[in-house]
């Protein structure tokens, strides 16, 4: 069983809300995604609901790009923090234009938000560098205590692994890349949540650390490749 899905829902949302922006997908196929995706056909509005006919209409009217961050307290990734505090920032955030937020609030719907925000095009190298980084710690810090976990559950979700719902037209060199990052992150999703401390409470706490920087590298990774 696979801890957490291979992409979050906000970052499938980005792929195919940015295919209908560039037209290598109709809006109605985009809008199903959607749906599928989050299991909703509607989503909040300050003071109604919305659909995703509407927000795909929305997305392909933007000049730049959609965007997909994961803020964090003391990394806001330019959503404003008091909006944030109204999200469930595990389901990541999608910044669409310079004025709309979409999310999951804190009741589990989907909400679109009207909110000036600071969110930028990520820079996709800089990423691809600090997760190649956060992999090198990891490895070189773990590999004296050994990665507690069972390898053979491991080999088993990687032998069951996919990403559903993806565009057919999805350049293969993207996609390719993020089935690559998709994997690290299951791996060391499974890691976290299935080993246990060898030693000590303190050297598990620092290995839960070193795998938790590893899956949300590899997360900000997806959010990267996905958001151009």
């Amino acid at each position: 069983m696979i801890v957490d899905p291979p992409i979050l829902p906000s970052i499938g949302i980005t792929i195919w809300l940015n295919a209908a922006r560039a037209g290598t997908v109709t809006a109605t196929d985009a809008a199903n995604a959607c749906e599928t995706l989050t299991d909703s056909i509607e989503m909040r509005t300050a003071s109604t609901d919305s659909n995703w006919p509407n927000l795909v209409a929305q997305a392909k009217s933007c000049t730049n790009p959609l965007t997909v961050v994961l803020p964090i307290p003391g990394d806001p990734c330019g959503v404003p923090v008091v909006t944030t505090r109204t999200l469930d920032v595990e389901f990541g955030v999608v910044a669409i234009g310079d004025n709309f937020l979409l999310g999951k609030d804190n009741e589990g719907f989907i909400k679109l938000i009207s909110q000036a925000h600071a969110v930028g095009q990520p820079d996709l190298n800089m990423l691809r560098s600090h997760l190649q980084h956060c992999v090198q710690i990891a490895s070189e810090r773990l590999h004296a205590e050994g990665l507690a976990g069972d390898r053979d559950q491991i080999d088993m979700d990687l032998a069951q692994f996919e990403i559903e719902h993806l565009p057919p037209t999805m350049p293969s060199r993207t996609l390719k890349e993020l089935h690559s990052v998709a994997k690290l992150s299951v791996v060391a999703s499974h890691a976290i949540e299935n080993s246990n401390a060898l030693h000590s409470p303190s050297i598990d706490t620092l290995r839960i650390q070193l795998l938790t920087d590893v899956r949300r590298a590899a997360r900000k990774t997806m959010c990267g490749l996905v958001s151009r």
